[in-house]
């Protein structure tokens, strides 16, 4: 979701199906910003990645953790963080 001070915030269930929710909420938030389309499309590819990583590889269960996602934007500089819990 994004606030008014430009930050997207998401919480997660540690599933691959959550992928698609990731790739058009950061998607909808990067195309608000001044990122040329290549950059923005490698930034989805590496959220997928990191997620897809935490989800296969991580130690997250399904029915009580859950993934964070952050990402602040100033400009042409994105900031990214996942937090698996």
């Amino acid at each position: 979701m994004n606030n008014a001070s430009g930050n997207l915030r998401l919480t997660l269930s540690p599933r691959l199906g959550e992928l698609t929710r990731v790739r058009t909420e950061l998607d909808r938030y990067l195309r608000g910003g001044l990122l040329p389309d290549s950059t923005r499309n490698t930034l989805l590819v590496v959220a997928e990645e990191v997620l897809i990583n935490i989800v296969r590889y991580g130690s997250c269960d399904e029915t009580s953790d859950t993934i964070e996602v952050k990402v602040d934007r100033e400009s042409t500089v994105v900031h990214m963080e996942f937090i698996d819990s």
